[in-house]
């Protein structure tokens, strides 16, 4: 779709034709096409993921120093052009923070979040628990040129297949394709300073966490959780980033 800035947005619809549309948000980085292998667990639940690839991502124009409320701002005219509302909300990772601001900007067209995995504001401290690239990163947010540069490097090593740890998936080739402008809004976003103020989440929030997760600390997902008005926090013993089948289960059958 064209948003009202002239901007497109892009998404793809996973699951049910005529289920209850779920917007899915992606982490970081990701796009459209990562919410396919969510797939199965809306079909089972006649429920419709909906993915738009974040700007700078796979086919969504890249925005400049958009924010999270931005973002939630596109949101919104995704489902007032396709006539939603109010829905749910899934997000893993990164995608948490966009959630949040969506709730905080329209607690009315947001029924849920149901969050797996979640990035939230860490302390120095709590950032020593990263893996040694998003250390990097974060310590480069205040910093657009290095920002730029280190993001650069990692977009270049996911594409090539060389970046320790994280297998070829070609839903993260189509997302970077167009460049690391997503990448490099999703971090400054994330690891920067949040906009939306946590109190003003009005809507129920579940999050699943797990306790060995180095891509997100789990103390600093329980602080934020802790915050939130009406949020249920729920850690999974020895669970890592990504997220277990069982784990999937439970945000889906949470699903409001």
């Amino acid at each position: 779709m064209t948003l009202p800035d002239g901007r497109t947005m892009a998404w793809e619809e996973y699951g049910a034709a005529d289920g209850r549309p779920v917007l899915f948000l992606h982490g970081t980085p990701g796009g459209r096409l990562s919410a396919a292998k969510y797939e199965p667990f809306a079909l089972a639940r006649g429920l419709r993921l909906v993915a738009p690839d974040r700007p700078g991502y796979g086919l969504s124009t890249a925005r400049p120093g958009m924010t999270l409320s931005d973002y939630a701002e596109a949101l919104l005219d995704l489902c007032w052009w396709r006539g939603w509302g109010p829905v749910p909300v899934v997000a893993g990772s990164a995608g948490a923070a966009y959630a949040l601001a969506l709730g905080a900007a329209a607690s009315e067209m947001v029924t849920g979040v149901s969050i797996f995995s979640g990035i939230a504001p860490m302390t120095d401290d709590e950032a020593r628990t990263l893996i040694p690239v998003n250390q990097q990163l974060r310590c480069a947010v205040d910093d657009p040129a290095e920002l730029q540069r280190l993001v650069g490097q990692v977009r270049d090593a996911i594409l090539a297949g060389t970046l320790k740890g994280l297998p070829e998936d070609p839903a993260l080739t189509d997302a970077l394709k167009p460049g690391a402008d997503g990448m490099v809004a999703d971090y400054r976003n994330v690891f920067g300073e949040w906009g939306p103020d946590p109190v003003a989440v009005r809507v129920p929030v579940l999050w699943i966490h797990g306790t060995d997760d180095v891509n997100a600390p789990i103390s600093a997902a329980r602080r934020l959780a802790s915050q939130l008005p009406e949020a249920r926090f729920e850690e999974v013993s020895g669970g890592v980033h990504a997220p277990s089948a069982e784990t999937l289960e439970r945000v889906f059958d949470a699903t409001p």
